[in-house]
């Protein structure tokens, strides 16, 4: 039998709820989306993400979409089984690696924000 090594955790609905007023703000004023207000956070995460491969995006555009999701991070709130989740993956000695199609500033502070409220500890995110 093949022992699990590691597991990967999108933060964007997989650790942590998320305002969708963040993603939705995202859409509408880098895309001229009209998002539904009734958006879940993972799903105005799901609808921007959708938006951003049906086009190029510029730096000026990429920077201003690290700003939107910083905010978005700021108001995460972790589920509350994240904590003993992670405690048992940690017992049976299985890492857990962070991946997101967030940019890497936001997961970084996600990651900085969960540990500061001593929530997880920190998460492995690969470089």
């Amino acid at each position: 039998m093949e022992s699990i090594k590691a597991v990967l955790f999108e933060p964007v609905g997989g650790l942590a709820e998320f305002r969708a007023q963040d993603f939705n703000s995202a859409a509408a004023e880098l895309f001229d989306a009209s998002p539904d207000s009734d958006l879940t956070g993972s799903q105005a995460y799901w609808g921007l993400l959708g938006l951003m491969e049906q086009r190029q995006i510029s730096a000026e555009t990429s920077l201003r979409l690290e700003a939107f999701e910083l905010r978005a991070v700021e108001h995460a709130d972790l589920y509350e089984d994240v904590r003993p989740s992670l405690e048992a993956l940690k017992s049976l000695g299985v890492a857990t690696i962070l991946v997101s199609s967030l940019s890497r500033g936001a997961v970084a502070r996600f990651n900085r924000n969960a540990c500061a409220r001593r929530s997880v500890r920190r998460l492995r995110h690969p470089r």
